[in-house]
């Protein structure tokens, strides 16, 4: 193949993946645990490599590599310590493999280290967090605060639970303005389903749009027992969502709020 044959066969496949066109590229292939944590280039590698001439490699090198200066001069050290000495003569390939290994060991250490001095029962002057910081109230209670609320983890996020009326009017709407401003509402909280005892959360790439009367955005789950299972992914509507979510204990950070209904 020539490179122009190259680059029409490569934009060919991207639109057709891009319009849900080809025959692996259904809506619930977006809502793999790959894609959700992050993991492109293995969902690639499933669903876009075997049945691709040119996407599928494009995709598996290009969304595996770290882009930026940062890993760009992280690496360039490493080769620099490597290649000193009698070592100055290292063949390219040698080079690049001591050099992935030694970063990659770096890497690795550092994050023990910092795992270990964010823990409560840390010591010495690298600790970054320990029992004495928690314990330490500088005798706030004598001025009457509440050192009790001080010690309660932050407010991150306030979920409403219920449907607002521009939420209401905005879900009716098939515009993928309306659909990002909908799903921040939602996205990553958990639920507990009642009929199945399942636990899902609430997917955080898109949403799903139904049409006819009374339908509209739906926010689609992820099961947290089965993140494999594709067939667990099912659209909840926006009412259903805000009763569940409600209803589930949320990590902290998450401040769940009910509607007040006032009595006639």
């Amino acid at each position: 193949m020539t490179p122009a044959d190259i680059i029409d066969t490569f934009w060919n496949e991207f639109k057709s993946f891009q319009q849900c066109t080809h025959p692996f590229a259904e809506p619930s292939r977006w809502a793999t645990v790959d894609v959700t944590q992050g993991n492109f280039f293995l969902w690639h590698e499933k669903y876009s490599l075997p049945y691709t001439i040119v996407l599928g490699f494009v995709g598996c090198h290009v969304t595996s590599k770290l882009c930026g200066i940062g890993p760009a001069e992280r690496s360039w050290g490493g080769v620099k310590n490597i290649k000193t000495g009698k070592r100055s003569h290292l063949s390219g390939e040698s080079t690049e493999k001591r050099s992935i290994l030694y970063v990659s060991a770096k890497i690795q250490q550092s994050r023990i280290m910092c795992d270990r001095l964010d823990k409560l029962d840390a010591t010495g002057n690298n600790a970054m967090f320990g029992d004495d910081d928690i314990n330490f109230d500088m005798q706030l209670e004598r001025f009457d605060v509440d050192t009790g609320a001080l010690k309660e983890p932050a407010v991150e996020r306030i979920f409403r639970a219920w449907v607002k009326d521009w939420e209401e009017e905005a879900r009716k709407k098939n515009d993928c303005v309306e659909e990002a401003r909908l799903l921040p509402k939602c996205k990553g909280l958990v639920f507990n389903d009642p009929d199945s005892g399942s636990t899902f959360s609430v997917w955080d790439r898109n949403m799903e749009f139904r049409r006819g009367r009374g339908n509209g955005w739906f926010v689609v789950d992820v099961s947290a027992d089965k993140p494999d299972d594709e067939s667990c992914n099912e659209p909840f509507s926006l009412e259903m969502a805000c009763e569940l979510i409600g209803a589930t204990k949320q990590k902290e950070g998450v401040k769940v709020l009910q509607q007040v209904v006032e009595e006639e």
